[in-house]
């Protein structure tokens, strides 16, 4: 993912709808695609700290679907904590 594609989904997708704050960070990751081959990619860790509610939901839930649809990626992992 280009640097300026990652930009425009940043401001289209997730700032617009976490105004009060995100955290993103560069990451390096590797996983094993189904056809069994180990592909390691740049990416990026989002952390959004919000309120426990439906709107938050429907928006990483949005987040989630435009990454996918976006970029072809077949997997975003999300992590939740109490």
């Amino acid at each position: 993912i280009s640097s300026a594609a990652w930009t425009d989904f940043f401001e289209h997708e997730i700032a617009r709808r976490f105004v009060s704050g995100v955290t993103v960070t560069q990451a390096y990751g590797r996983n094993i695609r189904d056809a069994g081959f180990l592909v390691r990619d740049p990416t990026r860790v989002v952390i959004l700290v919000h309120a426990d509610c439906d709107d938050a939901e429907r928006g990483i839930g949005k987040i989630i679907a435009g990454f996918e649809s976006r970029f072809g990626a077949g997997s975003v992992l999300r992590i939740t904590v109490p």
